[in-house]
């Protein structure tokens, strides 16, 4: 066991680093989402077609996150995440030139690849520079930067581009990213000189041993968890603004009423996990956002926006992000510090993680649409209602309130 350790300041660089990197995934995805009728119209493609580009990150997502994770456990959370960050300031980049829809599709993929490869890293992150207290915290404040890049994303995209026309708009992003990028590997440190805790060696775990180690009754229960919280976060913002558009309200006012729910999202993540891990109330408040969010979300259906019922489906809206956020937050950051996660596979646990979250974010808008087509919306929302409130049951008998000892991870 290391005689030397030493809790580094260095540390709060490192998450802030990789928070900037999310910021920059989140808007590299959502910008998008805003502007996929004019690019549907631009290069004289179907809505399908073009809505199918969001799909890419969650693929992408799903097929490198673990492989990442197993990566990163042997040269640590630095590399990867420059290398994502790079991928997407790219990708961001590179829509400027893209004159086509083939071409369009080129660079989204390159983001896609980036945006594949820079989540699992943060598991690394956490469980190196961290003390043990601490991972349960550190590793669910990523969430905020990506919802504030999402949020940043579906609030400006249509205005810059209406001020400064289709390929500035795509410059002067691409410009905020590659700083972010060059930030990253520039700042970012690898590992600490001394561990921030008392702790024996832990050699990085082969893929199978790194599951097999990690993958206890509670961890695969939050898989659920994450899965049903992502996938309904990336999917309402795409089916409120029509609702609200049928009942009357201006589209510019319907898109920002979706676009609160990311900013609840981003206020969720920086509030309730820190709040949860400090009191070790981290199973309370996942108990209550599966509940409370999914109804204010049925409830923004069902609420009137005749007068003042704008600002009511406004609160509902911003409540409903921040409690699904806080699921998708606070989910790994229970699984880090279950029995059996240590340095040596904190970064294939977060990949699992990930990988569920990628598929919902790759499902969700599949069953969505299908059930939207065949019986409206209303039902879509249904189905965006009950999956996660399954949450609450899955929560209460599987995941107890984890043990947060004082000292270092246990010994193998």
């Amino acid at each position: 066991m290391s005689e030397e350790y030493r809790v580094l300041g260095y540390r709060w660089v490192n998450m802030v680093m990789y928070v900037l990197v999310a910021f920059m995934a989140g808007l590299a995805f959502m910008t998008l989402a805003p502007l996929l009728e004019v690019m549907a119209e631009r290069w004289s493609v179907g809505f399908g077609t073009v809505s199918s580009l969001l799909s890419i990150f969650g693929i992408f997502m799903v097929l490198l996150s673990i492989p990442t994770g197993y990566v990163t456990d042997r040269l640590g959370f630095k590399l990867p995440v420059a290398i994502g960050g790079s991928l997407l300031a790219l990708g961001i980049i590179g829509r400027t030139a893209a004159g086509s829809f083939g071409l369009f599709t080129l660079v989204t993929i390159v983001a896609g690849v980036g945006w594949g490869i820079m989540w699992s890293p943060v598991g690394s992150l956490a469980a190196t520079w961290f003390p043990h207290r601490e991972i349960g915290l550190a590793s669910s404040l990523w969430p905020a930067g990506l919802l504030a890049g999402m949020a940043v994303g579906s609030l400006t995209a249509i205005p810059v581009m209406l001020q400064f026309g289709w390929n500035t708009m795509w410059l002067i992003y691409g410009v905020v990213a590659a700083v972010i990028a060059v930030l990253a590997w520039v700042l970012m440190r690898a590992r600490p000189p001394v561990p921030p805790d008392p702790r024996p060696p832990f050699p990085p775990a082969g893929v199978l041993e790194g599951i097999k180690q990690t993958m206890n009754r509670p961890n695969i229960a939050l898989q659920y968890a994450v899965f049903a919280a992502v996938g309904s976060l990336a999917v309402a913002p795409s089916i409120l603004p029509p609702m609200l558009i049928a009942k009357g309200v201006a589209p510019p006012l319907a898109g920002l009423v979706s676009g609160l729910l990311l900013i609840g999202g981003m206020v969720g993540t920086l509030v309730v996990p820190p709040l949860a891990f400090g009191r070790r109330r981290t199973r309370a408040a996942l108990l209550a956002a599966s509940v409370l969010g999914p109804l204010f979300f049925i409830a923004i259906f069902y609420a009137p926006v005749a007068g003042g019922g704008v600002g009511l489906v406004s609160v509902l809206s911003f409540v409903f992000g921040f409690c699904m956020a806080s699921v998708m937050a606070i989910s790994p950051g229970v699984g880090q510090v279950q029995p059996g996660v240590n340095p040596g596979n904190a970064g294939i646990l977060m990949g699992v993680f990930l990988t569920s979250i990628g598929i919902g974010i790759t499902i969700y808008p599949i069953l969505t649409g299908i059930l939207t087509e065949s019986a409206g919306v209303l039902a879509a929302a249904w189905l965006l209602t009950v999956l996660p409130l399954l949450s609450l049951i899955v929560v209460y008998l599987f995941v107890p309130e984890p043990a947060l000892p004082q000292g270092g991870p246990p010994g193998k």
